[in-house]
């Protein structure tokens, strides 16, 4: 960083420095999509900015053209397996650190759909059950230091980017009423189910496999 940074960087005198290491409480990870880095050339210093500096390409697609995983968005896939990649290399690199997944989530259609519409929200299930699967392998058999966990989000919402033509929530939220009530969705369902009895659900955290067709059901 150092190297491709230069004296972009901000300059700490001695005892700055001191007091800045070892000074964070914990490290949050934003995880939801993964991409492939194809190496680049460094850029000459006169278009140097803060998107060249990672001197990589980042592409939805390898070299063959597959994605990583199933469709989350707008040309974007997720693979679980990487949170677990992620977390293994914040072990090893930063010492183990206290880890929380401030956010963790999965985009549908948004905009002025209704309820029974957006219910079925299956898809949302099979994302946020196979990244607990990697989350639990990360907890019980890599031990990394993982403390939290916080789906990204509990109801519909305005996304910085994305406006309201997105929706995340676990509850529904009618952006024509905002005050009305909101209502679960499958997957709020499920995750309730889920924090209640986290006993009866060790059988779902072993398989990263999608949720049954039959469980479905069931949330209906």
């Amino acid at each position: 960083m150092r190297k491709l940074v230069g004296n972009r960087l901000p300059k700490f005198n001695s005892t700055e420095a001191r007091l800045l290491k070892g000074s964070y409480d914990f490290l949050g990870l934003n995880y939801y999509v993964t991409q492939y880095a194809h190496a680049l050339d460094p850029s000459p210093p006169e278009k140097l900015t803060a998107m060249t500096d990672s001197l990589a390409n980042l592409t939805s697609l390898d070299a063959n053209g597959q994605p990583p995983g199933p469709p989350f968005s707008k040309g974007s896939y997720y693979h679980p397996r990487g949170m677990l990649n992620v977390m293994e290399h914040f072990k090893t690199k930063y010492g183990d650190p206290l880890i929380y997944v401030t956010e963790n989530g999965f985009s549908t259609s948004g905009g002025p759909i209704p309820f029974t519409e957006a219910f079925h929200d299956y898809n949302r299930i099979d994302y946020l059950c196979s990244h607990l699967c990697f989350l639990r392998k990360a907890i019980k058999e890599k031990r990394v230091n993982v403390k939290g966990y916080f789906v990204w989000s509990l109801g519909d919402n305005y996304e910085f980017c994305n406006g309201y033509t997105v929706r995340f929530g676990l509850s529904y939220v009618d952006f024509n009423n905002v005050t009305a009530d909101r209502d679960l969705k499958a997957s709020g369902l499920w995750y309730q189910s889920f924090l209640r009895d986290t006993t009866k659900n060790q059988d779902l955290l072993r398989s990263s496999l999608p949720f049954k067709n039959g469980d479905r059901k069931s949330l209906t």
